[in-house]
């Protein structure tokens, strides 16, 4: 699965726009803890202050689902 893992692991990158281009800020987030192929990122929630996201993996654990809460 090596290849694959950015697809069906899932991950979120924070960026934000200036001068008409998104600029990624800090490093790729992957979540801990996943079982099996998480699909994480397929939802998204952040905070309207931008300080809180929460990311869902659908796929996590024979599709039982979970979620990740960055701060």
């Amino acid at each position: 699965m090596a290849g694959r893992a950015g697809a069906v692991l899932g991950a979120l990158i924070v960026a934000h726009a200036a001068a008409a281009q998104f600029v990624q800020q800090g490093s790729k987030l992957v979540g801990s803890g996943a079982v099996g192929l998480a699909h994480q990122g397929y939802s998204v929630a952040v905070s309207a202050d931008g300080n809180t996201a929460v990311v869902t993996g659908y796929g996590d654990d024979a599709f039982a689902g979970a979620a990740w809460v960055y701060t």
